[in-house]
């Protein structure tokens, strides 16, 4: 399981509230288990900004401790992934923005593949699979900000080549995750 591609599971509200989120099997109409609860869901902006804050915390730290592990091979990928984004961003056509958030999850995935801490790359899926369900639809990133991303994610590739165990690593991870993912 990678954190960026999870299986089939999808997520359901629990009784309580969105944060006691729970996981159920094989659920097809999404979220809830109805369109309804979705849009209920996609409706409350300050949950879905918890958890964007989560996904931001969690990858920044699934990074971090993969970034000490990962290969000169395991960064010419990710790189390359980065500048297959650039060449999408570039063509600026309306409908790449799938393409784009598809290259955006397999760098980052590159780079959180060598994470020892299973259920930490298991959260981060988790909290993924419901940042993307409550996202689906969502206006896509300006051309501005993705150009912006390529940048960023140039200079992380860069910073894990001079010092992956730098401790400034985890707050540049969690800024650029998070502004990856307030829409």
């Amino acid at each position: 399981m990678t954190p960026h591609n999870l299986n089939t599971r999808t997520l359901r509200p629990g009784e309580q509230s969105l944060p006691s989120a729970t996981m159920v099997e094989d659920q097809p109409e999404g979220p809830g288990g109805s369109a309804g609860s979705l849009a209920e869901w996609r409706g409350d902006r300050a949950s879905r900004d918890r958890i964007a804050e989560t996904v931001a915390v969690l990858e920044s730290a699934v990074t971090a401790l993969s970034a000490p592990s990962l290969t000169p091979a395991d960064l010419q990928a990710a790189r390359h992934t980065n500048r297959q984004l650039a060449e999408v961003v570039e063509r600026g056509v309306a409908d790449t923005a799938a393409e784009a958030s598809t290259l955006i999850n397999a760098f980052h995935e590159r780079l959180s593949l060598r994470c020892a801490n299973a259920r930490m790359v298991e959260l981060l899926g988790e909290e993924m699979t419901l940042l993307r369900a409550l996202d689906a639809g969502a206006a896509p990133l300006s051309s501005a900000r993705l150009r912006r991303i390529v940048e960023e994610h140039e200079d992380i590739v860069n910073q894990i080549e001079a010092d992956p165990a730098a401790s400034t690593m985890p707050y540049m991870l969690r800024t650029h995750r998070g502004h990856t993912c307030r829409l």
